[in-house]
Parts: structure tokens; C-alpha cells; sequence
């Protein structure tokens, strides 16, 4: 299954989060070199990382642990986990139509 671009953001900023250069984060995100740059460069513009200027180490942002935060949220509504799928009824809240 192909990832959507909001997952590999994901990956990226969780493997920028304690620092990681070029290389290893191509690595970690099964990207080409060609596709990361392509994302290192809408990420810094949008504030998300910051690329080092003199070695190749990213860094995530606060702006970016706010992302992941959100990101993480939004994953939790998505895919309840098995505890809050005991709080459903069976029938997904709908009346029965043959009581």
C-alpha cells in the first residue's frame, strides 16, 4: 500500500525529532534522494524543520512537534483503539429496524 504524503511527512519529523542527517533519513524513510529533498524543502519552508548550514543535520521545530501532535490525535480518532470499540453498540448507534 502506498503511504500518503502525510504519512511520509510523519516519518520524517519523528525521525527529525532527536536530529538526523540527509543520508540516514533517507534511509529511515525508504525515500530517494531526489523525493526527500523535495519534502526537506516544503517542510523548511513551512516551518516545520530547519536543515543545518554547516553539516546536513535536520531538526524538527516546535511547529513540527505540534504537527505530530495533532497528527497523532487525529490517528487516535481514526483507529479506536480496542478499548474505546467496547464503548459502541454492535449496530454502530442505529435502531434496529425489526425490533
Amino acid at each position: 500500500m502506498r503511504r500518503s504524503r502525510i504519512d511520509i511527512v510523519t516519518e520524517i519529523l519523528h525521525a527529525a525529532s532527536g536530529g538526523i542527517c540527509k543520508t540516514a533519513l533517507v534511509s529511515r524513510t525508504n525515500l530517494n534522494f531526489n523525493i526527500m529533498d523535495r519534502y526537506l524543502r516544503i517542510l523548511t519552508k513551512k516551518g516545520l524543520i530547519t536543515i543545518a548550514k554547516n553539516s546536513p543535520k535536520v531538526t524538527i521545530t516546535e511547529k513540527g512537534m505540534k504537527f505530530l501532535e495533532i497528527s497523532s490525535r487525529l490517528r487516535e480518532l481514526e483507529n479506536p483503539t480496542t478499548d474505546m470499540a467496547g464503548c459502541l453498540p454492535r449496530n454502530g448507534g442505529m435502531r434496529d429496524p425489526h425490533p
